[in-house]
């Protein structure tokens, strides 16, 4: 739990940094920040359960199209 809670709280900056370009990108459509950085946590959590770091990928390179997803 101590790993999870680290790598989480190491890559919450890769949200915010996901949610400024989306919601830059979709100023347009009405698309909230907050909004964002709440879906991505949750696309970060769901990436962090299914990482297999025996593929040779960094975490954050993985979590990043599913931050952008979520």
């Amino acid at each position: 739990d101590a790993a999870r809670d680290r790598l989480l709280n190491e890559h919450l900056g890769l949200v915010h940094h996901v949610a400024r370009q989306m919601a830059s990108a979709q100023a347009r459509a009405g698309a909230e920040l907050d909004d964002m950085v709440s879906a991505g946590t949750i696309g970060l959590m769901s990436a962090l359960e299914s990482f297999d770091a025996g593929r040779g990928l960094a975490f954050s390179t993985y979590a990043a199209p599913r931050i952008r997803g979520a």
